[in-house]
């Protein structure tokens, strides 16, 4: 859901579709154009709304290319596509609480590339020291702590690690 707990959007099958939620009762109704297909459309394997509420980021899965990042009408729910990184085989997306990080694991090169947030535009920038190879099997998913300070990696070969988020936004292995 959007923070304004307003919309919510779900990812299907190759579509995406978005809902208003009414606040009395919970009850879901389909947005006038609820549905992006296509290019920009097919389904996210994660989803996830930056700090502001104002930008929604689609990791597609291991066998898709891009993430895709969309702006969100506060007034009606409408998402507007706002661009596309060409990032093959991302699995997961997280974006720090306050908007300045994202994290994007890849299963498949065992990485986690590491982006700074532009929170006013939901652009995403890669860092110097993108990407970190990650050691630890195949990193699929990625959640940030509240905090800013830890990202929870969950990999298919080894379970849950944990890494501390520097300053600087990068990773490393907590002791």
């Amino acid at each position: 859901t959007d923070v304004t707990g307003k919309y919510l959007y779900v990812s299907e099958i190759g579509y995406m579709a978005a809902y208003s939620i009414n606040a009395s009762t919970g009850a879901l109704t389909p947005l006038a154009a609820p549905n992006l297909t296509g290019t920009y459309g097919g389904a996210c394997n994660n989803l996830h709304l930056d700090a502001t509420g104002t930008y929604l980021y689609c990791a597609p899965g291991p066998y898709s290319s891009g993430i895709r990042i969309y702006s969100i009408d506060p007034s009606t729910g409408a998402l507007a596509m706002v661009t596309e990184l060409d990032y093959q085989g991302a699995t997961d997306i997280g974006v720090t609480f306050n908007s300045k990080y994202a994290y994007v694991t890849n299963r498949e090169d065992q990485t986690i590339s590491l982006y700074t947030d532009n929170a006013s535009t939901g652009i995403l920038t890669s860092m110097a020291s993108n990407p970190t190879l990650y050691s630890q099997g195949e990193p699929y998913a990625i959640a940030i702590d509240p905090g800013d300070q830890l990202a929870y990696v969950v990999n298919e070969a080894a379970g849950l690690e944990i890494m501390t988020i520097n300053t600087d936004g990068t990773l490393s292995y907590s002791s």
